[in-house]
């Protein structure tokens, strides 16, 4: 009997082998484990046989002409498997398309997994309500990633971005050391609140200040020093002290 299958799920009987009177030969002469009920074998030398292991656990397997096994299903749990010992497997569908689907886990392992697409590929997971809260969309000419929380690790990262715009609520960064180089920093903020132990500022040439009002507060010594110094005001100015020493 030849049994084909294209998704591993549906068997159709293609064939009827012709049983010879040899059909039935040692385990050690077919090269089929031990346990064998009966063995078919088609002119080419390819063999179907049914295995026993235990009385309640059979094999249906499949052998090509050199004794490479092929295929064996095992009805009592229901697997399946395709072997390809020499050789590549493929898939081809020119005018339709290809569908795994299966109730529980799909699992590839490979050296290597490439999945090239002609228009976009899109990688989702569905949530409890069915709806699908995290993707990663990949078109032509951008990348999405959709999800509630997003979480990256790495011991080294490397961005090259020509244009970055950044939005949100709120944003929080823990960091050892940070180092900004740029041509031109501007920032537009509604209320600026700085906090730190001690705080250096270099400016090679100018450093300008405007404000509506400017107040400075020092809790110990102010020191000022310059090659020239002017203090102009258009009113009043005034300096006040316990002691005022000039020169």
């Amino acid at each position: 009997m030849l049994v084909l299958s294209q998704n591993l799920a549906d068997f159709y009987i293609i064939g009827m082998l012709h049983m010879h009177q040899h059909s039935r030969i040692s385990n050690r002469a077919s090269g089929v484990g031990d346990g064998e009920s009966s063995i078919a074998r088609s002119a080419s030398g390819a063999t179907a046989s049914v295995s026993s292991t235990a009385p309640s656990h059979e094999t249906l397997e499949i052998h090509s002409p050199r004794g490479e096994l092929l295929f064996e299903y095992e009805p009592q749990s229901g697997k399946a498997r395709v072997h390809v010992p020499v050789g590549d497997l493929e898939f081809v569908a020119p005018n339709g398309s290809i569908a795994f689907h299966s109730g529980r886990d799909i699992r590839f392992g490979a050296s290597a997994i490439s999945l090239l697409s002609r228009w976009g590929a899109c990688l989702g997971i569905f949530g409890a309500d069915g709806k699908v809260r995290s993707a990663i969309t990949l078109e032509p000419e951008s990348v999405k990633v959709k999800t509630p929380e997003l979480n990256a690790e790495a011991d080294h990262a490397n961005l090259e971005i020509s244009q970055t715009h950044l939005s949100g609520e709120s944003l929080t960064a823990h960091v050892g050391i940070f180092h900004l180089l740029c041509h031109r920093f501007e920032m537009l903020t509604e209320t600026l609140i700085e906090k730190a132990k001690n705080a250096y500022r270099s400016a090679e040439q100018l450093s300008q200040t405007q404000a509506g009002r400017l107040r400075t507060i020092v809790r110990d010594l102010c020191y000022v020093k310059a090659r020239k110094a002017i203090f102009k005001a258009d009113e009043d100015f005034k300096v006040d002290g316990d002691k005022i020493h000039i020169g």
